[in-house]
């Protein structure tokens, strides 16, 4: 979000100059003259080394700063860079709550009846809804297993990694804008207690290396 990496750089600067303000100010009513006495009376070489080693160690802090700086800035344009997987643009969200529904078949009505009428305004290419967004972090963790895999090993941690399970309705890849490597999306018309699954890349990698995932079972 460029609006929110300006905010920060602007008031960083602001918060610069009022730390600047202060000392500059100070400095502007002290005459050089009666600075040059004050080093020459009181100094001595001990305080010219103290000087020179404060003024050393000011010079080494504000270089990792700087080089930390540099760093944030470069990962900030990775990121910035970085395919997310997805498409946010012309994209609008909205949370609902479907916890005062008593039963789920309740719940699921009401989401028809929202998603009907959302698809019905004008402008609107495609609606669908999930549980939680993408890279939102509220997603719900699980462990799954692929029982004919042939990336098994045996190892019981390997084999039954902790992955982010995320629920979504029909439409949800496109309307977001996500690339389907292979198989299709959900539909509307699933059968009664069949349950579907999409994986991502990284796990068809992980245990279908030389197969096709398409139509195994997950558990």
């Amino acid at each position: 979000d460029w609006s929110m990496a300006a905010t920060v750089i602007i008031v960083g600067m602001l918060i610069g100059l009022m730390a600047a303000a202060v000392p500059a100010t100070w400095a502007a009513r002290i005459s050089l003259s009666s600075l040059v006495s004050a080093t020459t009376v009181r100094g001595g070489a001990s305080a010219g080394r103290m000087r020179r080693s404060l003024i050393a160690v000011q010079i080494a802090l504000s270089l990792v700063l700087l080089s930390a700086g540099a760093l944030v800035v470069g990962s900030f344009e990775r990121l910035v860079a970085a395919d997310p997987g997805f498409s946010s643009d012309h994209v609008l969200t909205l949370r609902l709550s479907t916890i005062v529904f008593p039963q789920e078949a309740d719940a699921m009505s009401f989401l028809d009846r929202t998603t009907a009428a959302l698809r019905a305004l004008p402008g609107v290419t495609g609606v669908s809804a999930s549980s939680t967004l993408p890279l939102s972090g509220g997603t719900n963790m699980n462990t799954v297993r692929f029982p004919e895999a042939l990336g098994n090993t045996g190892d019981e941690q390997h084999d039954r990694p902790l992955v982010d399970r995320v629920h979504v309705r029909a439409g949800y890849i496109k309307t977001m804008g996500m690339r389907l490597r292979a198989g299709r999306e959900f539909s509307e018309g699933r059968q009664p207690g069949v349950r579907e699954a999409l994986i991502d890349r990284h796990l068809a990698e992980q245990f279908f290396p030389n197969s096709n995932p398409l139509g195994s079972t997950m558990t």
